[in-house]
């Protein structure tokens, strides 16, 4: 497979869930899925429900202040897309990640494509041109950041936009994990597993919904190697499976956090590429 066949597979899976390789930061076992948790009704007493004092001890076990403080985040690394478990696409990447709301994609090793997103508006940018993204592109990619392990636990907890159920352990591979419930004012549920010894963040559970056809995909997202890094416990690789098949592989091999990336590095001109 050529270059450009790889980054187009490539550029089409990051559209569809953003994730694609490590969203924000990335992830992802092979294994049966879980049955999808149900979680309590809403009214209750939060404080019989342990669930939110994990995911605080979760938290703490990143990096409690300093990974609460990340203002800004590059990645280097590569990712493989994945078909029947048999490798379909491989490029390298680098990603900038300024919150709240920058992002800056470089993929393959002469930046054959690189996606850029500032608030609302985004661009394409390839050896030809800079393209706009168009709302419904845009609107893709917002709708995928709340399955960012880091967004839920640095932003989305603070403000409030999930409760938190915990659900009980399960074991997989011989590791025990406490299973937490997270629902929105919609009621739409996602479930984050725990490492039971380490309290670690190690999977997301959620469901994709095609809105064309009205299938639903069940996902997860797994993380795993954490090292620590100034003070924060950081995944080196990242796995993601669909319906029970892993569809993508990151390979992280370096991450810098608050390096004070410039707004300029999260803008483009439409137009002819330089």
């Amino acid at each position: 497979m050529g270059i450009s066949e790889i980054l187009k597979t490539m550029k089409k899976q990051f559209r569809r869930t953003r994730l694609f390789l490590l969203s924000g930061f990335l992830a992802m076992l092979c294994g049966a899925m879980a049955g999808w948790p149900q979680s309590p009704a809403l009214q209750g007493d939060e404080f019989a429900n342990p669930g939110q004092k994990m995911l605080e001890e979760a938290i703490a076990a990143l990096g409690g202040n300093a990974y609460l403080s990340v203002r800004d985040i590059t990645i280097n690394g590569r990712g493989y897309q994945l078909f029947r478990e048999s490798t379909s696409g491989a490029a390298v990447f680098v990603d900038y990640i300024k919150y709240p709301d920058q992002e800056r994609l470089e993929i393959g090793k002469k930046k054959e494509i690189i996606l850029v997103y500032n608030g609302d508006r985004g661009w394409e940018i390839d050896y030809r041109a800079v393209r706009a993204m168009t709302a419904k592109e845009m609107e893709g990619y917002h709708s995928t950041q709340k399955y960012s392990i880091d967004r839920i636990l640095r932003f989305d907890l603070k403000a409030k936009k999930y409760r938190a159920y915990y659900e009980g352990t399960e074991y997989a591979q011989a590791t025990k994990y406490d299973v937490i419930t997270l629902e929105d004012s919609n009621r739409e549920k996602m479930s984050l597993l725990l490492d039971a010894s380490t309290h670690l963040p190690v999977a997301l559970r959620y469901r994709l919904v095609d809105p064309k056809t009205k299938g639903v995909d069940k996902m997860e997202v797994w993380y795993g190697n954490f090292r620590s890094l100034q003070g924060i416990q950081t995944p080196f690789h990242r796995e993601r499976i669909r319906n029970g098949e892993r569809i993508s592989e990151t390979f992280v091999n370096d991450v810098q956090y608050n390096s004070g990336l410039q707004d300029s590095l999260f803008t483009a001109r439409e137009g002819k590429s330089k």
